[in-house]
């Protein structure tokens, strides 16, 4: 069968296949996470339903047919006290998918998901220095920070509207 790759943002209903997911993502990569495949497994459903809720946050998955192959997420940025700046992280792809370029879908979804908030005036992308090569983290247009008039003129919004 034919892949049937699609993406769309997680809900509280989802919880239980984000945790399978994110507890793989940690088992395999250990060194990427800031957090830990050790300590996860103990996080109580309301956590993972709360990660879920869309309430300053999104987390999207990519699909093959019905099964989750890969996820990433916009928060908050804790960093900026104003609320105003989103941090694009938890980036994972199942490594048989990978090399297929389907981490544009997931960089895309979060851009779309943080535009449509209209809360971030800046979107700023997470990657712990030790485990990404520099062209990793400038492989995508998005890689620097960039303004939310920035990111709107870029998607396609003209310079000047009202939304930007």
């Amino acid at each position: 069968m034919r892949d049937a790759i699609s993406l769309r943002a997680l809900t509280p209903d989802d919880w239980e296949i984000f945790r399978s997911a994110r507890l793989n993502a940690l088992k395999q990569h250990r060194e990427v996470y800031l957090s830990s495949y050790e300590a996860e497994p103990e996080t109580p459903e309301v956590k993972w339903k709360e990660t879920l809720n869309g309430n300053g946050k999104c987390v999207v998955a990519l699909f093959d047919n019905d099964r989750l192959i890969g996820f990433a997420a916009v928060f908050t940025w804790r960093g900026d006290p104003t609320g105003k700046s989103g941090v694009l992280a938890m980036d994972y792809i199942e490594p048989t998918y990978r090399g297929r370029g389907l981490s544009r879908l997931l960089y895309q979804g979060r851009i779309d998901w943080a535009l449509d908030q209209k809360q971030f005036a800046r979107l700023v992308i997470s990657h712990r220095r030790e485990t990404r090569l520099p062209a990793e983290r400038t492989k995508h247009s998005v890689s620097n920070i960039k303004t939310r008039k920035d990111l709107l003129t870029q998607h396609g919004y003209p310079a000047g509207s009202a939304d930007a």
